[in-house]
């Protein structure tokens, strides 16, 4: 875990399960840009540092015409199951403070 930042902005906290070089990124590069603090996570530590890196850089969007049906397919077998026990993990407190939202992309 690396913290980035000291302090979580008046907007909130998106919080990004799953970000790859495509989608996720894309996701994390517009919530800090609209001014939420991002939280990401994902499997490969190291691409995950770089991307880390980026994010108060620039960045190029990936176009929904780009992307391969075997790669949807494959992220959403993923999903599934991750959308399922990460939401598990964030309820409880979303219920206790009576506020939150949760996106669901994919």
């Amino acid at each position: 875990m690396r913290r980035m930042a000291s302090s979580i902005t008046a907007r909130g906290v998106a919080a990004t399960v799953g970000v790859g070089p495509k989608r996720g990124r894309s996701i994390v590069h517009k919530f800090a840009h609209e001014r939420y603090t991002v939280a990401i996570l994902a499997r490969d530590l190291e691409r995950l540092s770089r991307f880390a890196d980026e994010i108060p850089a620039s960045w190029n969007p990936t176009s929904f015409t780009d992307i391969k049906t075997d790669s949807l397919e494959k992220s959403l077998a993923i999903s599934f199951l991750d959308a399922f026990l990460c939401t598990q993990q964030v309820l409880s407190g979303m219920v206790k403070r009576r506020r939150g939202t949760i996106l669901f992309t994919g």
